[in-house]
């Protein structure tokens, strides 16, 4: 009998989650450095010592997500091995992250960096415990493979349109300031990490027993022995770390390189966004056609040869410094 594909309901209650994550990511990865490290010479922390909690939080996180995903695996409740650590990390994720724009003292202070440090931490750990299961949940709900590539399609829309919504940040910032808009943000995310309780169940019997699976050795073992999984492994690392990298800048590019205000920050992520949105009938003809790899090693190559260009920004001939900009971060 044919495995029955989870309804259209199950779909978009499932990508809401993603929805709500990629709104707090676009932000936090958008506007913390600059609300920390602002262009005007105000410091909250010092930027080394920024720089320093940024590296050290990233690194427990990675540590963190093999013993969740153990820790998930090994779950028994009546809600399932995922959906508990869905809910109850989704309240502390946009909790902690309205308290990062909280922090104590006015000015530079130690003790601005140690509770960037503690209240960071918290955000990353709760995101950790929602994310892990979140993403294991779905092979769970869906076993076929069109039915995935179903689901992923909703989360990959989900995922554009937070990025969209959490791109209309600056204007916000702007006028009511950062902590107002991050309020704003977790009281529309907030709806969101809960909502999809209403609809998604886990199904016992479509799990693979922990008992069943390859113990943390064996599965050290398979993974260095897959060389496509490691070349894939490192570039998603370099991409996300180089993509995040890029988000950090933005606000200092359009304030200070295209001498645009905070708010026209909106316009810069935007049309981002949308040449993405754009680009995906292209994208997938191209991998059809050549192959998922050829493509995907293009488009980082392509990337690569582009970054570079966004430091001479201002200093080409040609256009104003703010369309040269959007050009360049466009693409």
């Amino acid at each position: 009998m044919a495995e029955r594909a989870p309804s259209l309901k199950v779909d978009v209650f499932y990508g809401l989650m993603t929805l709500g994550t990629a709104m707090l990511w676009v932000i936090l990865s958008g506007w913390l450095m600059y609300f920390y490290l602002p262009p005007e010479g105000a410091p909250l922390v010092a930027a080394p010592l920024y720089g320093a909690v940024m590296l050290a939080v990233r690194v427990v996180n990675a540590v963190l997500a093999l013993p969740v995903g153990r820790w998930s695996d090994h779950t028994r409740s009546r809600w399932g091995r995922r959906l508990p650590f869905m809910f109850w990390s989704g309240l502390p994720l946009v909790l902690f992250f309205v308290l990062l724009w909280t922090p104590p003292v006015r000015g530079e202070s130690v003790w601005n960096l140690v509770y960037l440090a503690v209240v960071l931490l918290v955000y990353n750990v709760a995101y950790t415990l929602h994310q892990i299961p979140y993403t294991a949940l779905l092979p769970e709900l869906a076993l076929a493979d069109e039915h995935r590539v179903r689901m992923s399609g909703w989360m990959s829309g989900f995922m554009l349109l937070g990025m969209i919504l959490g791109g209309l940040a600056g204007p916000l910032i702007e006028r009511m300031g950062y902590v107002a808009t991050a309020a704003i943000y977790a009281a529309a995310t907030l709806p969101l990490f809960y909502l999809p309780f209403l609809v998604l169940r886990e199904r016992p019997g479509r799990q693979i027993r922990a008992t069943e699976r390859l113990d943390f050795r064996e599965g050290l073992a398979v993974m260095r022995r897959n060389r496509p999984f490691l070349v894939m492994t490192a570039a998603g690392i370099l991409y996300w770390g180089v993509t995040t990298l890029v988000q950090g800048a933005v606000p200092y590019i359009v304030t200070e390189v295209c001498l645009a205000s905070t708010a026209d920050t909106m316009y810069f992520y935007l049309a981002a966004v949308l040449a993405s949105l754009a680009c995906y009938p292209l994208v997938t003809w191209a991998a059809t056609r050549w192959g998922k790899w050829p493509v995907f090693a293009g488009s980082l190559a392509a990337s690569a040869a582009v970054l570079p260009l966004l430091l001479v920004i201002g200093n080409l001939p040609g256009p104003a410094p703010r369309t040269q900009g959007l050009i360049w971060i466009t693409l």
